[in-house]
């Protein structure tokens, strides 16, 4: 029989290894877009030695979908964004947002054995279930500890003093950081199950845009969705387009971006839907009014 001194430094070994190891893993927070990731980075909440902040920057909310390994769906989905930003001085940066947010799901896969827990810090908003369904579909097969912010229920503190519950990590200050990563929900095998589900669902429809209904299901739309919208803030007299886009926004409480508005209103004042003036580019270089049918 081995005796006990013999024995020690293989014990101490493998508790040196199995220690390396638990300090290599790291944290994964995921947030999506520039704003939430400069929230997450100025709070100073997360230790970068055992957390790791990734900012998922494509906005899933409108166009053709796509995954990893698609690449033809890829190239749809970066040749209609290339061509509905066209005009914007941004075109080039939001449309390489698409290959950079695969290869961003690449890594963690590749990486798996570094992640320790994954946090979603995921809005109750279209764009970001979407791009959480997609992260969940291929994350959930890592087997890893998941956990997603309960938004839109989660109590914070506005400086008047009262409580509010914000839909969406964007809207909230750094110093809202730690009380909103109080409010972490661990997503069980039935969630990951649904999120898996819900993917594969939206990725086998026909739309255009994917809406956020009241009740928290994603629906498929084609692109006029929001014309309608765009045409009751037109008045009889011209005014910018930002102007219109802008109320716009608030009357569809953000569901796609301005760059999306933007060349929806351009599309109805090239058919003649809408009068305008102005080059029709971005969205402070013309104008629109209502068409009077007297």
């Amino acid at each position: 029989m081995m005796s006990n001194c013999r024995l020690l430094p293989f014990y101490c070994t493998i508790k040196n290894f199995y220690l390396c190891h638990m300090m290599r893993q790291q944290d994964i927070h995921i947030c999506f877009g520039p704003t939430a990731n400069s929230l997450l980075i100025q709070s100073n909440e997360f230790d970068p030695a055992t957390n790791r902040i990734i900012c998922m920057e494509d906005h899933l909310c409108d166009g053709p979908l796509c995954d990893i390994n698609t690449e033809t769906k890829t190239g749809e989905r970066e040749e209609w964004i290339s061509s509905v930003s066209r005009d914007n001085e941004y075109s080039e940066v939001v449309t390489n947002y698409v290959k950079k947010d695969l290869d961003r799901i690449q890594t963690l896969i590749a990486e798996a054995d570094s992640i320790h827990r994954i946090f979603l810090w995921t809005g109750f908003d279209a764009s970001e279930i979407v791009s959480t369904a997609r992260l969940l579909y291929h994350l959930s097969k890592l087997k890893k500890e998941v956990f997603i912010a309960d938004f839109p229920h989660i109590p914070i503190t506005a400086r008047s003093g009262e409580i509010i519950y914000p839909d969406i990590l964007v809207v909230t200050n750094t110093s809202d950081i730690k009380e909103i990563f109080r409010h972490f929900k661990r997503v069980d095998n039935d969630s990951l199950t649904r999120w898996v589900h819900l993917w594969e669902k939206i990725l086998s429809e026909d739309g255009l845009l994917w809406v956020l209904e009241k009740d928290g299901d994603i629906s498929a739309h084609d692109e006029t969705y929001f014309d309608s919208y765009l045409t009751v803030n037109c008045t009889d007299q011209f005014q910018s387009a930002a102007w219109v886009i802008g109320h716009t926004l608030i009357d569809i409480d953000f569901g796609v971006g301005d760059m999306f508005l933007n060349w929806r209103l351009k599309q109805l004042s090239r058919t003649g839907k809408i009068a305008f003036r102005g080059e029709l580019k971005e969205i402070r270089d013309y104008q629109v009014k209502r068409i009077n049918r007297d």
